[in-house]
């Protein structure tokens, strides 16, 4: 068995759209099974076409040499699992462009985060200031830092994502770092057999 580190975005469906998700999504109703104890769900494949990208025609109207062959596969997928009574899709390739912000739990990924990351692990913070004037702060840290470094004031400011090292009995779970928002970041060792 060969294992590699695999990054996987993860998503946690509002359980009034869960109906949704299902009636949008073409081939959602003949999925490919999960075939792995205790794991219930499906594997939902969106194939692409080799086809030449749809922004190549503006990047020829700008060449003095028309020949420009370029052709491209953007194949992807999401997998549905059913845990209980939560529904999580993880998303590969471009695939999560087919969700709609509806269906997801927006603080998902950041309840997580904060959840497994302690104060001094902290990555990264994106944070927007609502009061005073309106903006966006991005602040990361060369090595994990205590969130007392970040310039992020916490009455004043919402925090979007939050990226750091999970605590040591999660490394194994989560991987070196999570990083969350909408969604959950993590990079896991996965064994498969070729």
């Amino acid at each position: 068995m060969d294992e590699q580190r695999l990054g996987l975005t993860v998503f946690l469906l509002n359980p009034n759209e869960v109906s949704k998700f299902r009636e949008a999504l073409p081939g959602a109703a003949e999925p490919s099974l999960l075939s792995h104890r205790p794991l219930e769900g499906f594997f939902l494949p969106m194939q692409s076409a080799v086809a030449e990208p749809a922004w190549l025609g503006a990047v020829r109207s700008i060449l003095q040499t028309t020949n420009t062959p370029l052709v491209g596969q953007s194949p992807a997928g999401l997998l549905f699992i059913q845990r209980g009574p939560k529904s999580f899709v993880v998303s590969f390739g471009h695939a999560w462009r087919q969700l709609e912000d509806e269906w997801l739990e927006q603080d998902f990924g950041r309840r997580v985060a904060l959840n497994s990351i302690p104060r001094d692990q902290i990555l990264e913070i994106r944070a927007e200031q609502v009061f005073a004037k309106w903006h966006i702060a991005d602040e990361r840290a060369p090595r994990a830092s205590s969130v007392d470094e970040f310039g992020v004031e916490f009455d004043r400011d919402l925090v979007a994502v939050v990226e750091g090292v999970p605590a040591e009995p999660l490394v194994g779970i989560l991987g070196k770092t999570v990083r969350g928002g909408t969604s959950l970041r993590v990079k896991i060792p996965f064994k498969y057999s070729t």
